[in-house]
């Protein structure tokens, strides 16, 4: 095992992460480039980075957070997602996420803590951190003078003096030869008769840039300055009494909310249809007051459950938080019924399923903060105990099969209910739809399937199955391997 101690393998290790860098961004570049959709090469891009940067800084002796291994299950969950899934979650906004958790992984993984202070996600200096990136460079050069300590520094010298002279007399000599022999002068020409393409410097360029970022991003996390420093900062304290009132007031206003509209709130179908409310603009007014309520009673919690934690808290205080919490579920609930009303008359798709499920994280996460609140829970555990829940959430989210789901029940909906289905929505969804897709192979009775033909004319999608499968070819081919994907490839397997 090295000893890093030594100054001089301290800079090996240091090249060692230099190199690491410049294979990610050549790794970038071959799995990525001219890469429609993710697939395997997302994969194996994601194992050979967070791997081979665990290894290196596991020899290198600069894993300081063990606990930090923990983030490699969402990062490989949400990664097999990609290789297995298709929808639209899984293909837009999960690469996001896994940036982000690579950005974040080797972060945590390599924080000092030699003073021992608490663990706090709302303190760590993550963008400060990462715009001293740039000022690594220089050492970064510094490290790449192999000849600075060499005992041959003087022939090295000599040795470019050398090129340095030689260059002219070669040139004047090449040009009397390519003067001389018009055979040699085309063959000379031959030889340099290449063509750039613009492509290629752009990757070249692009995957320098990428491993100069990377490289200083290392160095900034095996220096001695990447550790936790809290700085003392005055929190904000909110005076009992203003703090009494406001809550107060905010309560009474929620109260008389519910109760006055408490019949509308858990409104029946025949509710609705004697006062002549609309199925879609009661589940959007739903949604939207869980929208709005949830964030803006979130922000007074947080800074008023702040402020507690730091400053101490009055029990009539923590009485009206708690009773603002279970008024907010209230109208958590309701738009929740609203949502399967809407459900039920129309059908599913996408969107109104990943509502339903905020709403349930929504409820979860209010439960999580009556409790915390009840029980004096410190607000900085309470803040990193949220972080993870919502990071599960949303790998579980990314796990669910979710256009199967949809077109499961809608297609359900279809065959055993007699209920309307719009098969225009079901060719929308991913080849994950497939196996519910295939299940479609009755006739279609007209009136009964939804007609997405607005010019009046004959339903496309009369022949609704084959009609689906052809378009998901035309929209998903694995041209390369590196796009392989299982969802796709069942696709590409049926037999016409």
């Amino acid at each position: 095992m090295f000893a890093i101690l030594n100054e001089n393998l301290s800079r090996k290790f240091r090249l060692i992460y230099l190199a690491f860098a410049l294979l990610i961004a050549l790794a970038f570049d071959f799995f990525f480039w001219d890469v429609q959709v993710f697939g395997l090469g997302f994969c194996l891009f994601v194992s050979l980075y967070t791997l081979g940067f665990t290894l290196i800084t596991f020899l290198s002796k600069q894993l300081h957070q063990p606990k930090a291994l923990w983030l490699l299950l969402p990062i490989f969950i949400f990664s097999l997602d990609i290789l297995l899934l298709n929808n639209e979650f899984v293909t837009g906004l999960v690469p996001l996420l896994v940036a982000i958790l690579l950005l974040v992984y080797p972060f945590l993984l390599t924080l000092r803590n030699p003073e021992k202070m608490k663990f706090d996600f709302l303190r760590l200096k993550f963008l400060a951190n990462f715009s001293k990136a740039f000022g690594k460079f220089r050492q970064m050069f510094n490290d790449l003078d192999f000849a600075h300590k060499d005992k041959n520094n003087d022939l090295y010298k000599k040795i470019l003096v050398g090129v340095l002279v030689s260059v002219p007399i070669l040139f004047v000599f090449l040009a009397l030869f390519l003067s001389a022999d018009p055979v040699f002068a085309d063959k000379v020409h031959n030889l340099f008769d290449f063509n750039i393409e613009p492509t290629i410097v752009i990757r070249i360029f692009r995957t320098i840039f990428i491993a100069s970022a990377l490289a200083g991003f290392f160095y900034v996390l095996i220096d001695t300055i990447h550790e936790i420093k809290y700085r003392k900062e005055k929190s904000l304290k909110i005076d009992k009494t203003i703090s009494a009132v406001v809550l107060t007031l905010i309560n009474v206003l929620f109260a008389s909310f519910v109760i006055i509209q408490l019949q509308y709130l858990f409104g029946s179908t025949s509710f609705m249809v004697n006062n002549n409310i609309n199925f879609a603009d009661y589940a959007r007014q739903g949604f939207f007051q869980l929208a709005w309520v949830i964030v803006l009673a979130s922000i007074i919690l947080i800074i008023f459950y702040k402020s507690a934690s730091d400053h101490g808290s009055h029990v009539l205080l923590k009485l009206l938080k708690i009773f603002l919490i279970l008024q907010v579920a209230v109208i958590a609930m309701s738009a929740l019924k609203r949502m399967n009303l809407y459900q039920d008359a129309y059908g599913f798709t996408t969107m109104r399923l990943y509502v339903e499920w905020f709403i349930y994280f929504c409820m979860a996460i209010l439960t999580f903060t009556a409790v915390s609140l009840s029980i004096d829970f410190e607000f900085r555990k309470f803040f990193n105990v949220t972080v993870v829940l919502g990071i599960a959430a949303l790998c579980v989210v990314s796990s669910i099969n979710v256009d199967r789901m949809i077109a499961s029940k809608n297609v359900d909906r279809f065959l055993n209910e007699n209920k309307e289905i719009d098969m225009y929505y079901l060719s929308e969804l991913s080849t994950d739809a497939l196996p519910e897709v295939l299940k479609v192979n009755t006739p279609f009775i007209l009136d009964k399937v939804k007609n997405s033909d607005t010019s009046g004319g004959v339903n496309p999608f009369y022949d609704a199955k084959d009609t689906i499968i052809n378009k998901w070819k035309e929209e998903y081919k694995n041209e390369s391997w590196k796009e392989f994907n299982f969802s796709v490839d069942k696709l590409w397997k049926l037999q016409n």
